[in-house]
């Protein structure tokens, strides 16, 4: 129903680390719209390594592109074109959106190399609001060579009522403290959630990159045993797949969703970016690592509400702690560098340092850890959500 690309060709050079550009297409909707489908097409796929997309009526996105045209300033340049770069995610934090009102940002699904069109069960859909514009961050991976882009996302809309916003549960194996010792093969890890809220589970997409040797997902009801969803024995990055259930999951409150999975950090793995292994973090970039897994749900009430997953179960003595995180929190997880401007003496002083920023206390807080050029021994901050005073803490 709508194919939405960028004006023109983004030009990519051949040499340097990943490249992450959002492109801003306007939907020119003059009326809400509930998507139900989507397919991607890569205009270059030997370098593009992954699309995220995401809807924005807020213009912030339509800024930083015009930011990016003026700094570029009508140059033709390596990595320039339509769009804007960002380090990760889309470039800036999204407003938190209000009860029974039209949300202003939110994402609509992703493409990752081997991905099929997606389509949600009937009467489910994600909400692409009138007058918004469609972003499409874009995850380049260079192969030496100079090369052009112009990816294309089609999009599918509902003929009849949506009643089931479709929502997306993740489970984050990795974390960022995590490192890949250099020569391992077999360097297990995983993670957990569990539902706060019943849920109909759909559809499960575990992502790796290059090192990522088998994956496991598996499912444990409240008193129940293990089941396995999807196992993956031999991993292949070049092909990620959405697998749907034969028939839907009703999983109740309580439920953990668990993922492990082994990556192979040797000189024995033909996929292993670097000779020789180094150690690896956890990092956006193919020669980095991630483990995610994406679930597709829906909520069982009518009408619906957002399923709340925590790393916890669902009762009072797994959950002393009543900080919870919010979207808005979850966004500052990562390492991130910081440029901290100081008056001493009349003067300015730029201390430059690092902030790394990670789930503590079952994730009911944030744990910050800032050092700068001053102080190499850190400050430590921990900031959670009180629901019952509605302020941060």
């Amino acid at each position: 129903d709508l194919v939405l690309t960028a004006d023109a060709d983004f030009r990519l050079g051949g040499s340097g680390s990943d490249l992450f550009r959002v492109f801003v297409v306007p939907t020119k909707l003059t009326e809400n719209k509930w998507v139900i489908g989507y397919d991607v097409k890569p205009g270059n796929p030997r370098v593009v390594h992954h699309t995220l997309h995401y809807f924005d009526t807020t213009g912030a996105a339509r800024e930083l592109e015009a930011k990016q045209r003026a700094k570029d300033d009508g140059k033709i340049l390596l990595d320039g074109g339509p769009g804007y770069t960002v380090g990760m995610g889309v470039g800036f934090v999204p407003p938190a959106n209000k009860p029974n009102e039209t949300p202003q940002f939110g994402g609509i699904g992703g493409w990752a190399p081997g991905q099929l069109p997606q389509f949600v069960p009937q009467g489910a859909g994600w909400l692409l609001p009138k007058g918004s514009d469609f972003l499409i961050q874009t995850h380049y991976h260079r192969n030496g060579q100079f090369a052009t882009d112009r990816t294309q996302v089609g999009l599918y809309f509902a003929k009849g009522p949506v009643e089931q916003p479709w929502q997306t549960l993740i489970i984050n194996g990795l974390k960022q403290w995590e490192k890949i010792p250099a020569g391992k093969a077999d360097f297990g890890t995983g993670g957990a959630i569990y539902l706060h809220t019943d849920a109909v589970l759909h559809n499960v997409l575990p992502h790796m990159h290059l090192l990522g040797k088998s994956v496991r997902v598996s499912m444990t009801p409240p008193g129940g045993t293990p089941v396995v969803l999807l196992e993956i024995p031999a991993w292949d990055y070049r092909w990620q797949e959405t697998y749907w259930f034969k028939e839907p999951i009703a999983a109740k409150a309580g439920t953990k969703l668990e993922v492990r999975a082994v990556f192979d950090n040797s000189a024995a793995n033909p996929n292993n970016p670097t000779r020789p292994p180094r150690d690896v973090a956890y990092g956006e970039e193919t020669t980095d690592e991630m483990l995610f897994v994406f679930l597709g749900a829906t909520s069982t009430a009518s009408p619906w509400k957002p399923i709340k997953t925590y790393a916890y179960a669902p009762d009072a003595a797994a959950a002393p702690i009543k900080g919870e995180l919010t979207p808005l929190l979850k966004e500052m997880v990562g390492t991130w560098d910081t440029n901290t401007e100081l008056k001493v003496g009349g003067r300015a002083v730029n201390l430059k340092g690092q902030d790394v920023v990670e789930s503590a206390f079952n994730g009911t807080f944030l744990r910050s850890l800032a050092t700068s050029a001053a102080d190499d021994r850190g400050i430590i901050e921990l900031i959670t959500y009180d629901p019952a005073a509605k302020r941060y803490r």
